[in-house]
């Protein structure tokens, strides 16, 4: 807020200082800004502070305005719908301040987070078990753009459709969130432009893990970029990977780098280009052998042989993941994707975090998918990750995985503190998605 100088006298207020104030207002993220509490103990009468906050979160949703934040309890809530548009230097957050701020299961016929506007931000929410889409994003109104919305530390899970669904946006981020056994994709774009995909673990359900869908309409520039994610695919499901783009059309600018983009068996593949130009462009992904280009397959080297996955990594997940089977898809000790991941490509650059919030690279170099390897004391990318030196490519290929979740002071592929009961560090959800309790830092 502006105002005068301390002892200022009013009859020095300036005509010109009187044009710079009303210019400053003009531009300046609106002063309303403010901190308001839900909580399934509240009452939607109340003022929505945080002795006493509102119960709903579609109450919240029609009182936010520019700049506010919503700080949300644990506890259990059913859809939000929100229509109120942020700017993009006053976005609007909603935030699970606590482990446990669920949307969901009693959204039996519909989506879980809705989002019809523009600078949104929703942080550290699970949503479980919806009747369609588990979080949605798309414009206000059709033929629009939904722009700058983030969807940060979610756990989405149980959808009938998608996890997380994004229809026609630019600048989009979606960061270190876990998405499993959903009936649709794991998360998909569809006419996105300068959409983020970092940090993400996808795994289970019967679609794709990641698609890119062409969207003819859409004039914008695709640029989407998808870094340091962990994709594992199964059984009959889909490409870890997947661009639709139909023949006789074209998108541009579409980057993938320093991603685990793995299938199980032959049922699915690692990257799928469609019959038109993905304008694509990727290196240095830990992946398997088999890739689709139109209709046909491809092995990773005829697909390298037509210039995409520079330098990537042929592997298979007991290579690189400490427990499949229970969803802990953090990187093994030892396995060859520790400090094997580029720090920038095409124009792009590796995050500086991982999923869990670690800072990114622990040592030198990042490592490949969406957890950076640690077993340092302190994990904030100061202190080498001790036991990633000196390992040969093919380390770990023909040891057991390790599925007791913790290990003693020199193994284990996850940040924890040496010291801790093994597991300490990282629980899982029943089912194996990993517990939210691990993020503990916010990326907003």
């Amino acid at each position: 807020m502006f105002c005068f100088p301390c002892g200022m006298p009013s009859h020095r207020f300036l005509p010109g200082l009187a044009s710079l104030l009303a210019a400053t207002l003009a531009v300046a993220p609106a002063a309303r800004a403010a901190t308001w509490y839900v909580a399934p103990s509240g009452d939607d009468g109340n003022p929505g502070t945080e002795a006493a906050p509102w119960a709903t979160l579609q109450h919240a949703a029609g009182e936010v305005a520019p700049g506010d934040e919503v700080r949300v309890a644990d506890g259990d809530y059913e859809t939000v719908i929100v229509e109120t548009s942020g700017t993009e230097l006053a976005p609007i957050i909603f935030r699970a301040i606590g482990d446990a701020a669920n949307i969901g299961p009693a959204v039996p016929d519909g989506d879980g987070i809705v989002i019809r506007a523009s600078w949104i931000t929703f942080d550290g929410f699970r949503v479980a078990s919806t009747g369609q889409h588990g979080v949605t994003v798309g414009p206000a109104a059709p033929g629009g753009v939904a722009q700058g919305v983030r969807l940060v530390g979610l756990t989405v899970t149980g959808c009938v459709a998608d996890g997380i669904h994004l229809d026609r946006t630019a600048r989009a981020t979606v960061d270190g969130c876990v998405v499993h056994d959903v009936g649709g994709h794991g998360i998909a774009l569809e006419g996105c432009a300068g959409a983020l995909v970092q940090n993400n673990a996808v795994w289970g359900g019967a679609g794709d893990g990641i698609v890119v869908t062409h969207d003819p309409e859409l004039t914008l520039a695709s640029d989407v970029t998808v870094v340091n994610n962990t994709v594992l695919r199964a059984g009959t499901a889909g490409w870890a990977l997947r661009f639709a783009v139909p023949a006789g059309q074209a998108m541009t600018g579409n980057v993938a780098f320093n991603n685990v983009l793995l299938a199980v068996d032959d049922a699915a593949g690692s990257i799928a280009l469609g019959e038109g130009d993905a304008g694509f462009a990727s290196a240095r992904n830990a992946v398997s052998d088999r890739f689709g280009v139109g209709t046909a397959t491809r092995t990773l080297a005829e697909f390298q042989d037509l210039g995409y996955e520079a330098s990537s990594l042929l592997t298979e997940p007991t290579r690189l993941f400490r427990d499949t089977a229970s969803g802990d898809l953090r990187l093994r000790a030892g396995c060859p994707a520790v400090n094997m991941g580029l720090a920038g490509f095409a124009g792009r650059s590796t995050p500086d975090h991982d999923l869990l919030g670690v800072r990114r690279p622990v040592g030198g170099t990042p490592d490949i998918g969406a957890y950076e390897f640690c077993i340092a004391d302190d994990c904030t990318g100061e202190t080498p990750d001790a036991g990633a030196e000196d390992v040969p490519d093919d380390a770990g290929a023909d040891t057991p995985a390790d599925t007791l979740g913790g290990g003693d002071g020199g193994g284990g592929c996850g940040c924890r503190t040496t010291g801790r009961p093994a597991g300490a560090g990282i629980a899982l959800l029943a089912g194996g998605a990993l517990l939210a309790a691990v993020r503990r830092r916010r990326f907003s």
